[in-house]
């Protein structure tokens, strides 16, 4: 997402556009993307279209994750293909890590894939 959690050149560019001042602070990456324990399951965690690169989910899956998690806010989408877009390559990482996946959409579509995709 341009500009959603990061606006390179902060000093510089703050002042083009008075909605750039509303992205109030810059997220940094962190240093691992690791699985996560909720109630004793391992989940993968993919955020939107990080579900579109393999590592993302893969190295997860080999770290022993049992279930695929993806948040997705797709408001900026509507009106295209891309939210079927979004789900069909989510379908396939279900039959690529052999997980059911998960897809929790604040809007666009939510799912449950099963690992047959």
């Amino acid at each position: 997402m341009p500009f959603g959690e990061y606006l390179p050149w902060r000093p510089v560019i703050e002042g083009w556009w008075e909605q750039f001042r509303s992205i109030r602070r810059d997220v940094l990456p962190g240093s691992d993307q690791g699985p996560m324990e909720i109630g004793g399951v391992i989940v993968a965690n993919a955020i939107c279209f990080d579900i579109a690169y393999d590592a993302v989910v893969v190295r997860q899956v080999q770290d022993g994750a049992q279930v695929v998690v993806v948040q997705a806010s797709n408001a900026t989408f509507f009106g295209t293909s891309r939210l079927e877009q979004q789900l069909r390559i989510t379908r396939i990482r279900a039959v690529v890590s052999g997980r059911t996946v998960v897809v929790a959409a604040l809007n666009g579509l939510t799912a449950v894939i099963g690992r047959d995709g």
